[in-house]
């Protein structure tokens, strides 16, 4: 037969064909990227306990930076119009020009902005906050980048200040939930996890490994939890349920997952909970394994 028309592809599978390209996992790549989380322990459970461990994934922040100025109404906030970490890289620096009859004046180079105060003969400053703030949106190159306001009226004389930069900025991160491993010993614990739902009692913060051992990345998702808590699920929305039926020796295990590509998606700025409730269990081991990635990709 003439090789060029035997379609090798159609007879054989492509996972079998010699020089195959090889499959990534979603799960192995943000074990790469170092996104990957995991968090394992153990209740010490019973039957009028519920434990709970709380997610609640970031929104997108601004990143901001109050000046704060020796007279009255005149300390000035700014806070960069983008949201995200990128606003904290943006850094500022009020000059005193020294200099009679200076005039006020704003520059920009790439994510530094210099405001150079106004001052009058006597070399002092007379620029007011107000002053500030109108000649930042007036600038095309800083009003892109920050925003200004005033202290009260603004009509405070401000004072210069050294280079300092935003900060507290953050980005939306959405959380992937992979899987939970549940091993109960002795009866019945059931892990629910909801969204919307709220927990009261003393709340511990739980730190996550990185997957990655590799990788200095720690988990940006706020995660507390507390044993002895008493969990409150009107108005929240149940998205699953696993039942494990324990043993004496603790030897049943269920995960949350049919399949590896299966998930959870946590949505920014919402609450969500994974309550264990255990119906004589004495103990509960469990592990929680997530990803989590910016809204942006990055």
């Amino acid at each position: 037969m003439d090789s060029q028309f035997f379609d090798y592809s159609a007879l054989v599978p492509l996972d079998r064909t010699t020089g195959a390209i090889a499959s990534i996992t979603t799960e192995h790549a943000m074990i790469h990227a170092g996104r990957s989380f995991e968090l394992t322990g153990t209740f010490a459970a019973n039957g009028t306990n519920a434990a709970a461990i709380q997610f609640s994934p970031p929104v997108d922040t601004a990143a901001s930076h109050t000046v704060d100025m020796t007279n009255a109404n005149a300390d000035l906030t700014y806070t960069a119009v983008a949201k995200g970490t990128d606003g904290n890289s943006i850094n500022i620096t009020h000059i005193d020009p020294d200099a009679a009859s200076a005039t006020l004046s704003v520059s920009v180079l790439n994510k530094q902005i210099i405001v150079s105060l106004a001052t009058n003969g006597a070399k002092a400053i007379t620029t007011t906050a107000a002053q500030v703030v109108a000649a930042i949106a007036a600038n095309a190159d800083s009003s892109a980048l920050v925003t200004c306001s005033a202290e009260g009226t603004g009509a405070g004389v401000v004072n210069a200040a050294a280079l300092f930069n935003l900060s507290g900025g953050k980005d939306e991160v959405e959380i992937h939930l992979k899987q939970i491993d549940l091993t109960a010993a002795a009866d019945i614990v059931t892990v629910s996890i909801y969204e919307g739902a709220s927990f009261t009692g003393t709340a511990a913060t739980f730190t996550p490994i990185n997957n990655n051992r590799n990788s200095a990345r720690t988990s940006i998702a706020a995660i507390t939890g507390t044993l002895a808590a008493t969990v409150t699920t009107t108005g929240a929305t149940k998205l699953r349920q696993i039942t494990a039926r324990g043993s004496a020796t603790g030897a049943n295990v269920r995960n949350s997952s049919v399949s590896p590509q299966e998930e959870i998606e946590f949505s920014a700025g919402k609450v969500y909970i994974i309550a264990f409730v255990p119906t004589g269990a004495t103990a509960i081991d469990y592990a929680v394994r997530w990803y989590e990635m910016p809204s942006n990709g990055e």
